[in-house]
């Protein structure tokens, strides 16, 4: 669970796939397909480039800068160009926020409705400002915030926010 509204509202949440790789020797973990919901619809953006509305495929119908209403404008849809080589998809969420993806694992999330501060928890923290409170979870019905410093309470945030996809 990347992202979701913390009072319980599963009006809003972004999970995603974590793809496990190695280089130099190292294990990467990166982002893989991410969905995202949102008032009852769904978004999925897939590792193959493959962008779904619920099970409606949706890739050939957004063209480069031309935005695309899906859902009821749950989610306004248009590819980016970054370079000559580089594209991205932007999604507006709603009037809420918007998320940029690349697909190789390259996230980024703008919050434009300043009431959702505070209300977010998951792995991404609660986007209030403050990283010292980031790293929160609920566990037994009790909110711990993990130490990063600590592997076993870092390992513990990490199972905290776990779903299946």
């Amino acid at each position: 669970m990347l992202s979701k509204i913390c009072d319980g509202n599963s009006d809003f949440s972004i999970t995603a796939k974590v793809v496990l790789g190695s280089k130099n020797a190292k294990i990467k973990a990166t982002l893989g397909s991410l969905n995202i919901v949102y008032k009852g619809s769904h978004l999925s953006l897939l590792e193959d480039g493959i962008i779904k509305v619920g099970n409606r495929d949706v890739t050939d119908l957004i063209q480069l800068g031309i935005f695309k209403d899906f859902a009821n404008g749950a989610f306004r849809l248009r590819w980016d160009l970054l370079n000559i080589s580089q594209r991205r998809i932007r999604v507006d969420v709603g009037d809420v926020l918007t998320i940029f993806y690349n697909g190789n694992g390259n996230l980024v999330i703008g919050i434009l409705d300043e009431s959702l501060r505070s209300n977010l928890c998951g792995l991404l923290g609660n986007f209030n400002g403050k990283v010292d409170d980031d790293l929160m979870y609920l566990i037994d019905g009790v909110w711990k915030t993990a130490n990063p410093d600590i592997d076993i309470e870092v390992e513990e945030f990490v199972k905290a926010w776990k779903t299946e996809c």
